[in-house]
């Protein structure tokens, strides 16, 4: 009972440290990078690297640049996919018909992902608007790439696709930036207009921009014509809106939800096993902090199961968490080590993406 009353007083005495539903940043479903061990991952990029086709090329030096985002090369990174953008806007020869128009644009994704995690935020909110524009069919111009406006506002399906690509990372991009740079305000405003504009993502998603105002305790817009709302966006609203006890009234309403949450767990209605851990996680966390450790304990146990196809970085996380609530215990997995890629087989993968796609690529070499 002092754990539910602590609680109570955090959510609503300015300066105390409230129920955080937000310490694996979003959870609405991404695509899942799933992982492998370095001499793995070596091997795979590499047989694409030097013998794919152009789509496997791309596909290649994406996960590339994001190890290297992660081993902190940004510059590195940022190098790929400019060599990337080069080579797309090279090749693509009829506009009309070319999927390198998609491989450059996520290239350019990935460049406004490294700015906006990092340092370079405000130029990430530019590309962002871009590809609101690009989304409504307008022409686009960033970082090198170049989409008209005849070629995205066209009925053919590779235009269907752009103007989808293009919609889908502003919603998500917008929000993921927007949390992890602690801009809220600017993230409440932006996600509230993405949800007013584009109100079908509750059934078909992403779901981040809702999400967001989840977080805040804020209501969507137009909820008169959400009849079609996604399970896993329902549970993913359900599950921030514990961290806002005054929206149930009294702290037993929301304790009462947390473990309604955790009862119906399995039926949350999650496509891929990853994203359904991750939320898992969170709610253990949130039962914990409600007062009830076993249903805790289950939430978090189930979490390490679902989460272990993204590898080791995001179990440890959890299980990191889970022993914060719940101290040594044999229940909590012992984290293992999660090894990345070495400068030399950086460097010898950043060569093999240059020979392909380079004619006057620059090579940032790691030490």
């Amino acid at each position: 009972m002092l754990i539910v009353m602590d609680i109570s007083r955090a959510n609503q005495e300015p300066g105390r440290a409230r129920v955080d539903t937000t310490w694996l940043g979003l959870l609405a479903p991404e695509d899942l990078v799933v992982w492998q061990s370095p001499s793995g991952l070596r091997a795979a990029l590499e047989s694409k690297l030097a013998h794919g086709g152009i789509a496997e090329v791309f596909t290649a030096a994406n996960r590339l640049s994001l190890e290297l985002y992660r081993t902190g090369r940004s510059s590195a990174a940022r190098e790929l996919c400019r060599m990337q953008i080069r080579y797309a806007m090279r090749n693509r020869g009829n506009e009309e018909d070319s999927d390198l128009i998609l491989l450059g644009l996520q290239a350019v994704v990935n460049i406004i992902r490294v700015d906006g995690y990092g340092s370079e935020t405000g130029r990430a909110l530019e590309g962002l608007r871009r590809l609101e524009g690009l989304a409504d069919g307008g022409a686009f111009h960033f970082h090198g790439l170049a989409i008209s406006s005849g070629i995205a506002a066209g009925d053919g399906t590779l235009a269907h696709r752009i103007r989808a690509f293009a919609r889908g990372n502003r919603i998500v991009e917008t929000a993921k930036i927007l949390l992890r740079r602690n801009r809220i305000e600017v993230a409440v405003s932006e996600c509230r207009q993405l949800c007013e504009k584009w109100p079908s993502v509750v059934s078909i998603g992403p779901f981040h921009a809702h999400e967001m105002l989840s977080i805040q305790g804020c209501p969507w817009p137009g909820t008169e014509r959400m009849a079609g709302i996604a399970p896993a966006l329902s549970a993913i609203d359900r599950l921030h809106r514990l961290a806002h006890p005054s929206l149930f009234g009294t702290i037993e309403r929301s304790r009462d939800e947390a473990m309604e949450l955790c009862r119906e767990r399995e039926r949350a209605g999650f496509s891929d096993d990853v994203a359904h851990g991750r939320f898992m996680a969170v709610l253990g966390s949130v039962l914990h902090q409600y007062g009830e450790p076993a249903a805790g304990n289950a939430c978090f146990a189930d979490a390490c199961r679902l989460a272990a196809p993204a590898g080791p970085r995001l179990v440890n996380r959890i299980a990191r968490q889970w022993t914060v609530h719940a101290g040594s215990s044999p229940s909590v997995p012992v984290r293992r080590a999660s090894p990345e890629l070495g400068p030399g087989d950086l460097n010898t993968l950043q060569e093999l993406a240059s020979a392909r796609l380079g004619r006057t690529a620059t090579v940032i070499r790691i030490r």
